[in-house]
């Protein structure tokens, strides 16, 4: 999972605004519905052609990690009896993973 496509993906997912549209956006993308739009790794794909943009992405594993997360925020706030109804996504971060080391092995 990139970075920056699942930094793409949340700020699309942020103009959606509601909880229901955002989750419904998630699994068109999930599904290949439809795909959203980012400058990353462009592909000319058949959802793009008919939805008349340029660049995109179908990203699985950040849509299904985004929706599990979506998923985790609503039982937690059915479970703090909280308005379920009334959650926005308001701030999202998405960080790069550490480099690791690169090794090479010699014969002594």
């Amino acid at each position: 999972m990139r970075a920056q496509v699942s930094h793409y993906l949340s700020g699309a997912e942020r103009k959606v605004n509601s909880r229901i549209k955002s989750k419904r956006y998630l699994e068109d993308v999930k599904a290949p519905k439809q795909a959203f739009p980012s400058h990353v790794s462009v592909m000319v794909l058949e959802v793009l052609i008919r939805h008349s943009k340029d660049q995109g992405h179908l990203p699985v594993k950040s849509t299904q990690f985004r929706l599990d997360l979506l998923k985790n925020v609503e039982s937690n706030a059915e479970v703090k009896v909280l308005d379920v109804d009334a959650l926005s996504i308001s701030h999202t971060q998405v960080n790069q993973a550490a480099k690791q080391r690169w090794r090479t092995y010699r014969v002594l």
